[in-house]
């Protein structure tokens, strides 16, 4: 594998609250030795015929028996107190819309580029149409280099050259974080506890302050009820 994404979950009584109930998962214990490191969710999609298969029926004879199996799988480790998710294939589907911390990844990586390097970044702006772009450049530049207008432009998403080595050279963070893999699995959890001490760094408002300024609000219960009050507040003539 050559990256991983990490997803900080929100606290939740049991690790499997952080699932979608309607998928079918089976549960695979990690081990490293005897210690119990995390759990692996897997679920294997039944074999079917590729669709563009059906193109050349009737032209082709016989036409080749072909069939695609894909397999996903979500692992769940805790570090300390801190639960996280490492998605595989689709796996990041497994999870409950909502059980996420948003913008984990992008913190951590403000935390640790160089705000200079900046070679991509996905943003959203609000003016009369609401506008979400994708900006790449063939060479390191800075945000502002970059288009990004502090005042309107909400910030999802940027990849970097990383000044933090335990990180790799290059790192990229959303809600996720993006990061080359290591070796083995056995040192995750080592990794996601200093990932989330980047998590909770302020370096970032040496050079990147102006992200706090607008902030998506994605999580369904806030959302609804963000929306009540807009009601209520329509209803009232307000």
């Amino acid at each position: 594998m050559d990256a991983v994404s990490v997803y900080l979950l929100k606290p939740i009584a049991r690790r499997q609250d952080a699932l979608d109930p309607r998928k079918r998962l089976v549960r695979y214990e990690v081990r490293d030795g005897r210690e119990l490191v995390g759990e692996l969710y897997v679920a294997q999609g039944a074999p079917e015929t590729p669709r563009w298969l059906r193109y050349f029926e009737g032209a082709v004879q016989p036409l080749p028996s072909l069939s695609n199996q894909t397999a996903s799988a979500v692992l769940l480790m805790n570090r300390g107190e801190h639960l996280f998710a490492i998605p595989f294939g689709y796996g990041r589907h497994f999870l409950r819309s909502g059980a996420w911390v948003e913008g984990f990844g992008l913190r951590v990586t403000l935390n640790s580029i160089d705000p200079a390097s900046i070679r991509s970044l996905e943003r959203k702006t609000f003016d009369a149409l609401s506008r979400l772009t994708r900006t790449q450049t063939a060479r390191e530049g800075t945000a502002a280099e970059l288009g990004v207008d502090s005042e309107q432009d909400l910030l999802r998403a940027i990849t970097g050259r990383s000044t933090d080595a335990r990180l790799g050279s290059r790192v990229t963070g959303g809600d996720a974080l993006v990061v080359a893999a290591p070796a083995r699995v056995h040192e995750l959890p080592a990794r996601l506890a200093h990932f989330h001490a980047r998590y909770r760094e302020k370096r970032y408002r040496e050079s990147f302050a102006w992200v706090d300024h607008i902030a998506a609000v994605k999580d369904p219960r806030t959302i609804a009820a963000l929306d009540e009050a807009v009601v209520a507040r329509l209803r009232a003539g307000d």
